[in-house]
């Protein structure tokens, strides 16, 4: 657990250490400008997996192994996937950039290459987390962390800071990282006794089921960057950006106890477990906001400018978005690890629609804080969507998210001790 937080911890903490020098060198409408740029790499490198990474990681931690044929199979499609997502966004960019600066749509094309070796370090990953190597995963994540800070601070010091050279880094930092993945080489599962080989067809099968949970789980979180600059402009893009890099530090949490309950519970089924870690999570989620959040009017015009002083309540209303979701969030992964990914997925599905339709509806007449509105609503439904599942197909009874109890503090200070103690 202590990897995992320090692996899903490293990235998100990068971006708020750039973020303020970023901020300073683009101003408002070229952060705008930078997030629309990068916004079709972030989803295409997560909806073009084909929920393959996390078919194989249920694979591995249910001790099972596949064949060579069939990781030809996932490599083949994952290309495949890469290179239809570039000519697609090629396709977009002209309208996805209307409202941007001249020749955002050519580098937009260009960022999203990346999106084909992308999808090769997210199958590296689901090999890595299903024969639970956390610390490999810990090493990628950190060492993208690392590369994003190195090129963000070097082009700054060099004055070449520029939105050409910060999309750069920002794409090419994921894939970079993905040599962490070398120490897979002679790696082998741990077979159980009657294993047998997972067929490419129930592997794809799994993989097809978790990745329209997936497609719409990003299109929840991200779509909203690719549509505001259409309908609100640059300037509402740039303070919605920093206002999300701000109110998703609880996600470093979230994240990190999301992956080991999928992992964990794939290879060993415990409702106490799974309810005690959304309720866990979700009061860890909480504090993180309250802490990050209550001086938010101070020291974020300090920090990034006055001209962000209008991030501020963007920033609010995402933070109370991604809170409210904590519970959803771990059965949701509960869902998945049970063989049952389809119904995570329908839950984002009416999630993701009615967010698509407040965006249009919102961001309009109130640009950035119309946006996470949108984003708030989709994850209360979606939240609430995979608990209902939970409820009806499993065995758990809605307190087991929702009610708090007196021991859940008592195993949250358990857990901060064994990370204390393992650094």
């Amino acid at each position: 657990m202590a990897l995992s937080i320090l692996g899903n911890g490293f990235p998100p903490i990068a971006v708020l250490v750039t973020a303020p020098i970023l901020a300073r060198a683009l101003d408002v409408d070229g952060r705008g400008d930078l997030a629309a740029a990068t916004a079709p790499f972030m989803l295409a490198v997560a909806i073009a997996t084909l929920g393959l990474p996390d078919a194989v990681t249920n694979v591995l931690a249910r001790r099972s192994y596949l064949r060579r044929v069939t990781w030809l199979a996932l490599v083949s499609s994952l290309l495949g996937t890469g290179m239809l997502s570039v000519v697609i966004v090629w396709l977009a960019s002209p309208i996805l950039t209307q409202g941007g600066s001249s020749g955002l749509a050519t580098l937009m094309t260009i960022a999203t290459v990346a999106t084909i070796p992308g999808l090769l370090v997210a199958l590296l990953r689901g090999t890595a987390a299903g024969l639970h190597m956390w610390g490999v995963v810990a090493t990628e994540r950190v060492l993208n962390g690392s590369l994003r800070i190195a090129g963000i601070v070097g082009f700054a010091l060099a004055g070449q800071l520029t939105l050409f050279t910060a999309t750069l880094v920002t794409v090419l930092g994921p894939v970079l990282a993905g040599f962490a993945y070398v120490r897979l080489i002679g790696a082998k599962p741990s077979l159980a006794r009657s294993s047998r080989p997972t067929s490419s067809r129930r592997t794809f099968a799994y993989g097809t089921k978790a990745w329209l949970g997936s497609v719409a789980g990003v299109l929840l979180m991200r779509i909203d960057q690719l549509l505001i600059l259409p309908l609100g402009g640059a300037a509402q893009l740039g303070l919605y950006a920093v206002a999300v890099n701000v109110s998703e530090v609880p996600l470093i949490i979230n994240s990190a106890t999301r992956e080991v309950m999928f992992s964990s519970d794939a290879a060993q089924r415990d409702n106490a477990r799974a309810g005690l870690a959304a309720r866990a999570t979700f009061i860890a989620c909480l504090l993180c906001a309250i802490v990050v959040l209550a001086p938010i009017g101070w020291w974020l015009p300090l920090v990034f400018g006055v001209e962000f002083s209008g991030a501020i309540p963007i920033a609010l209303v995402a933070a109370l978005a991604v809170v409210v979701g904590v519970p959803g969030s771990i059965a949701g992964a509960t869902l998945s690890a049970r063989g049952r990914p389809e119904l995570r997925s329908y839950s984002i599905l009416v999630a993701c629609a009615l967010n698509v339709v407040l965006l249009f509806v919102l961001v309009p007449p109130l640009g950035g804080v119309g946006a996470a509105l949108a984003t708030l609503a989709g994850n209360v439904v979606s939240s609430n969507m995979c608990i209902a599942w939970t409820v009806k197909y499993h065995g758990f009874i809605w307190s087991d998210f929702y009610k708090l109890r007196s021991t859940d503090l008592a195993a949250l200070k358990r857990a901060l001790g064994r990370i204390l103690r393992r650094r």
